[in-house]
């Protein structure tokens, strides 16, 4: 007996691009004890908040799934999730 899996196209560019988003966010996010912690764990939290969000994924389709259209979406949401990143990080420095 042999299982199969598949998985769609539109569903791999959307778990692609909130990942990314995820972990542009988790690199500068100012988490207590993650500062002096391994690097691991700030994936780990990338990935464990990305399958969180699964019900409220966009469903990436049509032009999305061109080569040149994916990847300039990765960037945008790698560098969105950076830029909130660092926002929320200032503004914890700030509050400080």
């Amino acid at each position: 007996m042999r299982a199969e899996f598949s998985l769609p196209v539109h569903t791999l560019a959307a778990f692609l691009l909130v990942m990314a988003r995820m972990g542009g966010l988790t690199t500068f996010l100012p988490m207590p004890g993650l500062k002096t912690g391994p690097d691991v764990s700030r994936v780990v939290l990338a990935v464990a908040c990305t399958f969180l969000l699964f019900p409220v994924w966009a469903h990436a389709s049509g032009p999305l799934t061109a080569p040149e259209n994916f990847l300039a979406g990765i960037v945008s949401e790698a560098l969105l999730g950076l830029a909130v990143g660092v926002a929320v990080s200032y503004l914890s420095d700030f509050m400080n």
